[in-house]
């Protein structure tokens, strides 16, 4: 069953709809191949004794695996993603590149700050989400957050209630289209920053996540 949103159409008759309204293919999107995708860049965070904005997307001609999964900020002709969930990931690398950590920006009092950002998502020149307070993904904050007790002790008069630990997987209310060939790019303003982590890099990876259309030459799935 499809989910109806806000913005009155469900995610698959939204990605058809803009598809069909701008194409500069000719391949149909409700042609294409249903499917689930996302997309991730990973950009380092320098030191600074002010503000700095991180530009996601931007320059992923110029990574490869593990830090995006994307060789263009754009979708080849027949593609497109109905962008449903985004979330930021923290990860550490050491001085031979090696990952030493993928996790959440709760992982230590240092970057915990990252929480206090704010986002910008541009389609082509276009300003999709504007200024958005990336609290609004820290679990306690979380709208798309779903708490539940794993333990509930009785000591003495008290009620003890462990929850589960934060979830930072933000859904959107309406979804947001990026079709074919247009560029897309996001752009983080963090507040000042000295890594903490001696030996170690800190990377910021920015996720778009959702219902996608793959191309599609000869048959669907």
């Amino acid at each position: 069953m499809s989910m109806i949103r806000p913005g009155g159409l469900t995610p698959n008759r939204k990605i058809v709809k803009v598809g069909n309204e701008f194409s500069p293919s000719n391949l149909k999107i409700g042609n294409q191949q249903a499917s689930t995708r996302n997309v991730y860049d990973f950009v380092k965070v320098n030191n600074s004794a002010t503000q700095q904005t991180l530009q996601f997307f931007k320059n992923v001609n110029q990574k490869s695996f593990p830090y995006t999964n994307i060789t263009e900020n754009k979708f080849a002709a027949g593609e497109s993603l109905a962008v449903l969930r985004m979330y930021l990931t923290l990860m550490l690398v050491d001085g031979d590149g090696e990952i030493d950590l993928v996790a959440t920006p709760d992982y230590g009092p240092q970057t915990q700050k990252f929480w206090r950002s704010d986002l910008n998502l541009f389609i082509d020149n276009n300003r999709v989400i504007k200024d958005f307070s990336v609290t609004s993904f820290k679990g306690e904050f979380n709208h798309s957050s779903n708490w539940g007790a794993l333990q509930a002790n009785n000591n003495a008069a008290a009620i003890i209630l462990q929850e589960e630990a934060t979830h930072c997987v933000f859904g959107l209310d309406d979804a947001i289209i990026i079709p074919e060939l247009i560029s897309f790019r996001g752009e983080l303003t963090i507040p000042q920053w000295t890594n903490p982590y001696v030996g170690q890099d800190v990377y910021l990876g920015l996720t778009l996540e959702g219902f996608a259309a793959l191309v599609s030459p000869k048959a669907k799935f």
